[in-house]
């Protein structure tokens, strides 16, 4: 898959541990895993999505690149509590996350993780910008989506993004809340028992 051996070329360009993909799929809406180049990778692109509160979700929504070298620091823990701690008990001590833009419009996050802490060399982020640019391009190609996002949005990622929207439309009518809210209630329920997003949607929706 083209793709996959493009994240696999930038978690080696990054020396990184692993690289994960997220894109948004609605106007306004958080970036949701897509790809990773290993288990744990795909674990943490799915805790900054239900978290919510992450570099890879800043990243998607400002366009601007998140760099956290150490997620031990005092920064880190102050902007980020529950985050840093939930990644440094996975073993990832730094995350940066970088904007896939399309022209203008920012569709996502390319997000690469290291075990020990460190910050990027000048050439890293000079690589990472390149990756981006690729990646970009593999993904929508240069007349629209390609065949493989298009197998995506119409697979699990369509799906996952259709049950939290779901779950979050039934709390919102059930309780009165705003989606905004429902969707944070959901986010907490799945760090306190320690599970993904959708399958608190899942548990919802049933």
């Amino acid at each position: 898959m083209p793709l996959l051996r493009a994240l696999d070329v930038c978690s080696q360009r990054l020396a990184a541990d692993g690289v994960g993909l997220s894109l948004v799929a609605t106007p306004a809406g958080a970036a949701e895993p897509v790809l990773a180049t290993d288990p744990v990778a795909e674990e943490l692109e799915e805790l900054q999505f239900t978290i919510g509160d992450a570099p890879c979700q800043s990243a998607a929504r400002t366009g601007d690149p998140v760099l956290v070298d150490d997620l031990s620091a005092c920064g880190a823990w102050c902007r980020w509590p529950v985050l840093a701690r939930e990644m440094l008990q996975r073993g990832a001590s730094g995350v940066f996350a970088f904007p896939v833009t399309v022209g203008s419009v920012t569709i996502g996050a390319l997000n690469a993780y290291r075990r020990r802490p460190g910050s990027l060399s000048r050439g890293q982020l000079g690589d990472a910008d390149t990756c981006v640019r690729s990646i970009s391009a593999l993904a929508l190609g240069p007349a629209g989506p390609s065949e493989y996002l298009d197998r995506v949005l119409d697979g699990p990622f369509h799906t996952r993004v259709a049950c939290v929207h779901q779950a979050a439309g039934i709390l919102s009518a059930r309780y009165g809340l705003t989606a905004a809210d429902a969707l944070a209630q959901m986010r907490l329920q799945a760090v306190n028992d320690e599970r993904r997003l959708i399958d608190v949607a899942d548990e919802i929706i049933g």
